[in-house]
């Protein structure tokens, strides 16, 4: 995995039509053609849906974890890109993402709330047939993935792990997840199977990835999973010891540990679906049918902060999230391929979902 910043910056402009067609009225003066090209067709694409507006950004976590601190980071530069009067981070936690995916899908398509997901949790979800999961993924309006964030098992200090090959000859296995719903909970219900182990017992009842953290640092339990990007400094101070990437090749901050793919597996095609399902990221979703004028001044205003220096400086010294921003129309085919997924897998997302 090659670590950057952003894919490349943009090369839209609908922030700034309203400037332009400013510009253009003056320098048409009173010609009735002028006018014409000024307040036709162009009109409704140079009208901002952000200018003097406030906006609301959902996180489906509780304040302060990970995609608490990258909304609150994005806001105030979302604010100057959309020329919005404010845009208001609001948290909505509960059943793993759940809770806030059912908001978002019934708001209003007006483009003035959007939301910062987990999109593995919301698309399996929706593969498992959760109970919680009121909405069709297909018809969300994928904004932009702003990274991919692969996932990696930890191993605790305390425990004598210091490899995936130990694991298969461990005694049992205490694995942290923050409870159904969770992505590290998904984890834990699918990639022992991948891995063909079975001493692997599901520890839930901790009330986010911060305190499945810790447990694995103090050595209540031996294992848990988290992403890279918020597991890296606990790695690199000794806390946590990285036993697999999950991932289709090492990443550059991890060199000695492997990547999932790399394994001699007895099922790779289930590995590689679950990989799939990880790519999808840390994404941002909107209501379905959102204006098209509002999703493209949305996406260029979050590829601009994405490539903004400010903001990498800023969030830099809160999450370590290697930021590539990716279209949604690129996310939308990422998701509707794990809408794909084999039986198998279904099979481990129903039982993860179902509590187990």
């Amino acid at each position: 995995m090659t670590r950057r910043t952003v894919r490349r910056r943009s090369t839209r402009a609908a922030v700034l039509l309203p400037v332009i067609g400013l510009l253009a009225t003056a320098c048409g003066g009173g010609s009735e053609e002028g006018g014409e090209a000024a307040g036709g067709g162009g009109e409704a694409a140079a009208e901002s849906c952000y200018e003097g507006e406030t906006a609301t950004f959902v996180v489906p976590f509780s304040p302060g974890g990970g995609y608490d601190v990258i909304a609150r980071g994005l806001a105030p530069f979302l604010e100057e890109e959309l020329g919005a009067s404010a845009v208001v981070v609001e948290n909505q936690p509960g059943a793993g993402g759940l809770t806030a995916a059912n908001t978002l899908y019934a708001a209003e398509p007006d483009g003035l709330t959007f939301g910062l997901f987990a999109a593995q949790g919301i698309v399996g979800a929706s593969i498992a047939g959760a109970a919680g999961a009121s909405y069709d993924p297909e018809k969300f309006t994928y904004v932009a993935r702003l990274a991919e964030d692969a996932r990696v098992l930890l191993a605790s200090p305390q425990s004598t792990l210091t490899s995936v090959e130990d694991l298969a000859d461990a005694g049992p296995l205490q694995y942290a997840t923050s409870g159904t719903g969770a992505a590290d909970h998904v984890d834990a219900n699918v990639l022992p199977t991948i891995l063909g182990l079975d001493n692997v017992e599901i520890v839930t009842g901790f009330e986010g990835s911060s305190e499945t953290e810790l447990a694995v640092t103090a050595g209540t339990v031996q294992i848990g999973s988290g992403t890279l990007g918020t597991r890296l400094n606990g790695i690199e101070n000794g806390d946590q010891i990285p036993l697999l990437l999950m991932g289709r090749e090492r990443a550059d901050e991890l060199p000695d540990v492997p990547a999932l793919l790399e394994l001699d597996l007895e099922n790779p095609e289930l590995a590689e679906a679950y990989i799939g399902l990880q790519e999808v990221g840390r994404s941002v979703f909107a209501p379905p049918a959102m204006e098209e004028n509002c999703l493209t001044q949305l996406q260029d205003a979050l590829e601009s902060t994405l490539s903004n220096p400010e903001f990498e400086e800023q969030i830099a010294g809160s999450v370590d999230v290697p930021f590539e921003y990716a279209d949604g129309e690129e996310l939308r085919s990422a998701v509707e391929n794990v809408l794909g997924a084999p039986e198998e897998l279904v099979a481990l997302l129903e039982k993860a979902y179902a509590g187990q």
